[in-house]
């Protein structure tokens, strides 16, 4: 009987054993098929990342010598290329290939906004050098994770430490110009360098920000409710309501940017014309400056107007502001400045370019007037020449590229 149970616990013991053997098996299989596996990934990475480089290389080339023909088409491919590169070096550590991912980035951004001029051609060919430079140096690792110079595994084989030297402590180039490099992509093209519009400006407190929104509102700053600092897509502003009305004041500067008064309008006592003069009025009296009257809409008993600023001879219609006057009391109901406030730039410079338009425009226009604008189509920020159309008794708007002289988008203007 105790033999029989002796050799029972042995038994258990001994299959205890196999179990724990063949999971420690299975365990060090998994990791070392995970590790093959990473290194299949990096090694693809790797690849992709080197090619992706040489394109980009290419790219930038024809992008220097591009046309007003081949302007759109070149940068698009180099906006692709951009876009591979950095998604190829996903797979890499952040810290440790910084630079090259940090080009990709740039260089996306300036291609998405490259326009054709001069100055941008000469720096897109400063960007294909040192595009060639690093795909020069990727091919470099290339060759030495192949040769066996350099490991893909961090760790080397499952539990045994990796002698061999990891490739991603190699991966990154620098050749000195990084930072006048990434420079380039942000200033060959002032007009197209965001500025923080507000950022040099002094901080007003919540009593002066409550002031301020009273005066806005006609209430009493006393009656004046909230008060709190909060984030409106990167602007920091305070909040103030009483009853229906609430008006927002910025932090830096002290600016009015956004107001909502309603008020019973039963019946007109200003026509749209003293609409607008009070609207242009409203302007001045909160700091917007220099705003030129672009767009008119009429509702019940209200004149809704669209304002955008010239800078250097420019429209920027990226950074409008809307306001909604009464026809009643001829006060002003709706303000809104976020898109002023986000998108304004005093360094935008004018393109001397003067292409005549008249003959790109369809037949059935009748050209009306025409000046440079900065507009956002299809997501990109353009300079272009706006012209100003008759189609019949109808406005139509007609943005034309002002580098390539090709037509972007076409819209009726609203009407009072």
């Amino acid at each position: 009987m105790r033999r029989r149970k002796f050799i029972r616990i042995v038994s258990y013991f001994s299959a205890l054993c196999a179990v724990l053997a063949l999971s420690g098996y299975i365990s060090q299989k998994a990791k070392a098929d995970y590790e093959e596996t990473l290194e299949r990934v990096r090694l693809t990475g790797l690849a992709s990342l080197c090619e992706y480089y040489r394109e980009l290389s290419g790219g930038l080339r024809l992008m220097g010598v591009s046309t007003a023909d081949t302007v759109q088409d070149s940068s698009a491919y180099v906006c692709s290329r951009a876009l591979g590169a950095v998604a190829a070096s996903a797979c890499f550590d952040g810290e440790k290939a910084k630079n090259i991912i940090g080009f990709g980035e740039k260089v996306y951004d300036f291609a998405e906004n490259f326009s054709g001029s001069e100055n941008e051609r000469s720096e897109a060919l400063k960007l294909s050098d040192y595009a060639m430079e690093v795909y020069y140096h990727l091919s470099g690792v290339s060759s030495a994770v192949l040769s066996g110079e350099y490991s893909l595994s961090e760790h080397g084989e499952v539990f045994n430490k990796n002698d061999t030297p990891y490739f991603e402590d190699y991966i990154d180039y620098s050749n000195g110009s990084e930072e006048e490099l990434f420079s380039l992509t942000a200033s060959a093209y002032p007009g197209r360098k965001k500025s923080a519009f507000l950022a040099d400006s002094e901080s007003v407190t919540e009593e002066k920000a409550r002031e301020k929104a009273g005066q806005a509102l006609g209430i009493e700053p006393v009656l004046l409710r909230g008060g709190e600092l909060k984030d409106e897509n990167g602007t920091e502003v305070y909040s103030f309501f009483h009853d229906d009305a609430a008006a927002e004041i910025s932090r830096k500067g002290g600016m009015l940017i956004s107001l909502v008064n309603p008020m019973p309008c039963s019946k007109s006592a200003y026509s749209a014309a003293q609409a607008q003069k009070i609207a242009s009025e409203f302007l001045n009296k909160h700091g917007y400056y220099d705003m030129q009257f672009f767009e008119e809409k009429q509702e019940e008993m209200t004149c809704v107007f669209i304002f955008a600023p010239r800078v250097n001879g420019i429209l920027l219609l990226t950074s409008c502001v809307e306001l909604s006057v009464c026809l009643a009391s001829g006060k002003v109901t709706y303000f809104n400045a976020f898109d002023y406030i986000r998108n304004y730039r005093a360094d935008i410079v004018n393109y001397s370019g003067n292409a005549d338009i008249r003959p790109i425009l369809p037949d059935e226009l009748v050209l009306k007037s025409s000046e440079l604008c900065l507009a956002e189509i299809e997501g990109r920020e353009r300079l272009c020449r706006l012209a100003v159309c008759l189609l019949g008794e109808d406005e139509v708007l007609v943005f034309v590229d002002a580098v390539s002289n090709k037509i972007l988008k076409m819209t009726y203007k609203s009407q009072g």
